[in-house]
């Protein structure tokens, strides 16, 4: 049983996030750009082009859109750079 190895270039990202008193930043919680229930339009991916309603889950680390697709609503994961609002 021995300790795991960290690759150098992992502690250098480390390193580097480092403050002056030598303390670790994290990146802050995300920020959804939507709120639950607003109209949005998919602009990248397979889905370019369709427009939906935007879902977060509770502890909005998904974000979903429901879309009318094939007859159908659908629900699909989209990553929230590729959303843009409808206005």
């Amino acid at each position: 049983d021995h300790p795991a190895t960290v690759p150098a270039r992992e502690l250098d990202r480390l390193r580097a996030r480092e403050n002056e008193r030598g303390v670790v930043v994290l990146d802050p919680e995300p920020v959804f750009p939507f709120s639950d229930g607003d109209l949005v339009r998919v602009t990248e991916g397979p889905f370019t082009g369709l427009s939906g309603i935007y879902q977060c889950d509770e502890a909005h680390t998904r974000v979903r859109v429901l879309l009318e697709y094939l007859g159908r609503k659908t629900r699909v994961a989209v990553d929230d750079a590729a959303l843009q609002a409808v206005v």
